[in-house]
């Protein structure tokens, strides 16, 4: 079978339809699983008992950035509470210290619930799953545009 100049260009115009289709919906699809993590990780997140929530009320996520073929999706938790975002997330004491430190004095100030990897750990479990679903998406893209 012989390729002909007028099936390489028929070639080539689908090949730019599929790049045309799939970035978009790559982008979209990796801004939905930034927000399943966001979702999954609300819970976990340490509240302060006297400043109630300014950590849980930053979460964010940030449209896809599209550069070429690269897509980028920024989101976590910080904002006003960057400082104690960092702190929280990385102590395992986070969320059941009861207010009292390990060597017995009181805190002026603790979270009540949550837990440390209120980010990590959500985003593990999600992401689980990521190149299967990657994978089903790129799948119908193509069978989209294979179809006569």
């Amino acid at each position: 079978m012989a390729l002909t100049s007028e099936g390489l260009d028929g070639l080539i115009q689908r090949l730019r339809r599929i790049e045309t289709d799939l970035v978009p919906a790559l982008a979209a699809a990796v801004y939905q699983r930034a927000q399943r993590v966001m979702t999954a990780s609300r819970p976990e997140v340490p509240v302060r008992n006297r400043w109630g929530g300014t950590l849980r009320a930053s979460g964010m996520v940030l449209p896809p950035e599209i550069t070429g073929a690269q897509i980028a999706v920024t989101f976590g938790y910080g904002g006003a509470a960057a400082r104690y975002a960092a702190a929280v997330h990385e102590n395992p004491r986070a969320g059941h210290t009861g207010g009292v430190s390990p060597s017995g004095h009181k805190y002026t100030a603790w979270s009540e619930v949550g837990k440390y990897h209120f980010l990590s750990d959500p985003m593990k479990e999600v992401m689980a799953t990521y190149p299967a679903d990657m994978a089903a998406t790129v799948r119908d893209i193509l069978q989209r545009h294979t179809r006569p």
